[in-house]
């Protein structure tokens, strides 16, 4: 019963993975007390142990996680149980009152129905086979009809035939016998002359009685043709009834056949009911089976509602003192975090002041801790990353891991307060990234785009410098046109001689032009943004340059040790003699390291000679 039970399990055990509570806040140091006028933390001891890599720790919210998982669990919990109930309970309620009800009243209507269909069916079996009787009788009546006007009229005509014959066999035999008695006498002179009269008369006679034979003739044939006129129009007369009987015949039998199947079907639909109401009594069965289970476990299951009911009314009196520390807490982590905010950027202040002050130059170390080989550690406090196999030691002015900080990030984090700086202070200044990821380019224009357009009118020029025995130099505002562009060094500033366009005015070309790269050769991509004060109009160039080649670094340590050999030399030379220069080494695989933080030790100790190019390219 209990496998099967929807009803969750609530479980008193702590989370697996709940953190200690810690036991004593942290403590306060006045290092810095005398710089911001503030307490500022300080990392504790196990807060400075190697399982936490040196970092510094602003705050800590474990305690506000805890009360949160503790109470997102209870609730979780208690909804979960609450829904069971409703939909055990609504699943009662509907098999109680609406299905199996229902279920009777659709068996009872159907029977209805079939009983209605089969009285129908036998009313019009009963109807049929009167009209059949009808029919039967009324075709025999109409055939004795039919033979009895034939016979009479037969007997009509017979008759007449008979009467007309003896009439001419009586006119024969009278003057075939006056013939012979005229034969066999001896006329005299007389007589002759009276038998010619006579044979004169005679055929007279003959004459008028083939005259009258043929007129005779003629009105049998007359009357023949009125007595069959008469016939056909009798048999008309008498076949449109038996014609109309025969299409009605038609009809019924139609209607017979339709009737016959609509029996048929009514018939196969009985069987069918028969069959589905066999089902729904089964189901019928089984449904008033799982009531009488449903009816035991609701038992259970209301005795299981109370329990929860008052473990839930507990629990809510917790939840409802867990939220008020949580109010309590939620507040003074808010102001710990708008506190923790503001010192982050005076440490970020503060530590642009402190760079500024060194005079190095600035050099950033964005890192993948899951490709730092084993043989270096990370001194995040001392921004140190140490070779143990050489005891080389590393400095940087910063050290980020990618799993830490965006690419956005960074420039809105870390960047921000170094541009920031130059732009106060009107210095022409430099980023120089060393990676091949072109994400680096595409959100520096998002950057400057989002964050200085209110104050500052900004114009650009893209060119890339193939590292190759010539040093092709291509535009890439406008990449097919044929005019190679003209690099010149102008004292303090470099021109470029290639199109130009306002990220304030075609910000919708900017993701075509920023990630456009036809070129899959080493080289630099040169970046010059003109940052121009709508308040004043002065002017600030910042030069973005990303290296993207396996022999760049090594090109980089020659420039500052040695005089420049060719254009991109020069170029790199002047940006970092004359510009206000930072590095960014994006480090992203294992063999990068080396060469990677040999090159940050070089720029970082800020001794390189500085010279000024005096060769146009």
């Amino acid at each position: 019963m209990h496998n099967n039970s929807r009803i969750p399990s609530l479980s008193s055990l702590p989370p697996v993975n709940k953190k200690p509570k810690l036991s004593s806040p942290i403590p306060m140091s006045t290092t810095l007390k005398d710089v911001t006028n503030k307490m500022i933390g300080i990392p504790t001891e196990s807060m400075t142990t190697p399982t936490y890599n040196n970092k510094l720790t602003y705050g800590n919210d474990d305690l506000m996680e805890t009360f949160k998982k503790r109470e997102r669990k209870l609730m979780k919990g208690i909804n979960y149980l609450k829904n069971g109930i409703i939909e055990i309970e609504k699943e009662i309620i509907r098999c109680q009152d609406f299905e199996i009800p229902d279920t009777y009243d659709q068996i009872d209507g159907k029977v209805h129905d079939i009983n209605l269909l089969k009285e129908t069916l036998s009313h019009l079996i009963t109807s049929l086979d009167a009209k059949e009787n009808e029919i039967d009788a009324s075709m025999k009546n109409e055939e004795m009809i039919i033979c009895n006007l034939q016979m009479k009229f037969s007997i009509g005509v017979q008759e007449l035939e008979n009467e007309l014959n003896q009439v001419l066999y009586d006119e024969d035999m009278k003057w075939e016998r006056e013939l012979n008695e005229v034969e066999r006498m001896k006329p005299a002179q007389d007589l002759q002359l009276e038998m010619d009269e006579l044979n004169l008369q005679l055929n007279d006679a003959m004459k008028e009685f083939h005259s009258i034979t043929k007129e005779n003739e003629h009105k049998c044939a007359l009357f023949s043709n009125e007595l069959e006129e008469e016939f056909e129009k009798f048999k008309n007369d008498k076949n449109k009834p038996m014609l109309d009987l025969r299409h009605q015949q038609e009809k019924l039998r139609i209607n017979e056949e339709t009737l016959t199947k609509q029996s048929m079907a009514l018939e196969s639909d009985i069987a069918d009911n028969e069959e589905h109401i066999e089902s729904l009594e089964n189901e019928i069965s089984k449904v008033e089976k799982l009531i009488t289970e449903t009816n035991k476990l609701n038992i259970t299951l209301r005795h299981n509602v109370t329990t929860f009911s008052h473990k839930y009314n507990r629990e809510c009196d917790i939840t409802k003192k867990v939220e008020d520390k949580a109010s309590i807490l939620g507040i003074t982590f808010n102001e710990q975090n708008q506190k923790m905010i503001f010192e982050k950027i005076t440490r970020r202040k503060l530590e642009n002041t402190i760079d500024e002050r060194r005079g190095s130059v600035r050099c950033f170390a964005y890192i993948d801790k899951e490709t730092l080989p084993s043989s270096y550690r990370i001194n995040y406090t001392d921004r140190r990353i140490s070779n143990i196999h050489t005891n080389e030691s590393f400095f940087l002015n910063k050290i980020i891991e990618k799993q830490n900080c965006t690419i956005e990030e960074f420039f809105h984090n870390e960047l921000r307060v170094y541009q920031d700086m130059c732009l106060t202070k009107n210095m022409d200044f430099t980023l120089i990234t060393i990676s091949k990821n072109e994400l680096w380019r595409s959100n520096l224009i998002s950057f400057i785009s989002s964050t200085y357009l209110a104050h500052y009118h900004v114009d650009m020029q893209h060119v890339f410098i193939e590292d190759n025995e010539w040093v092709t130099v291509h535009d890439m505002i406008k990449p097919m046109d044929t005019n190679l562009p003209n690099i010149r060094y102008d004292r303090s500033e470099i021109q470029l001689g290639t199109n130009s366009f306002s990220l304030e005015q075609e910000q919708e070309q900017e993701p075509r032009l920023i990630t456009e790269q036809p070129f899959t050769s080493n080289g630099v991509h040169l970046l010059k943004l003109k940052f121009i004060q709508r308040s004043n109009g002065r002017s600030i160039n910042f030069y973005y340059v990303q290296l993207s080649g396996e022999g760049l670094p090594k090109r980089l340590q020659k420039v500052m040790s040695t005089s420049p050999t060719d254009l991109l030399d020069e170029l790199l030379q002047f940006l970092t003699g004359k510009t206000k220069s930072c590095f960014l080494l994006d480090i992203e695989k294992e063999s990068d390291y080396g060469p990677y933080l040999d090159l940050s030790s070089r720029m970082f100790q800020g001794d390189h000679s500085r010279k000024q190019p005096t060769i146009d390219a």
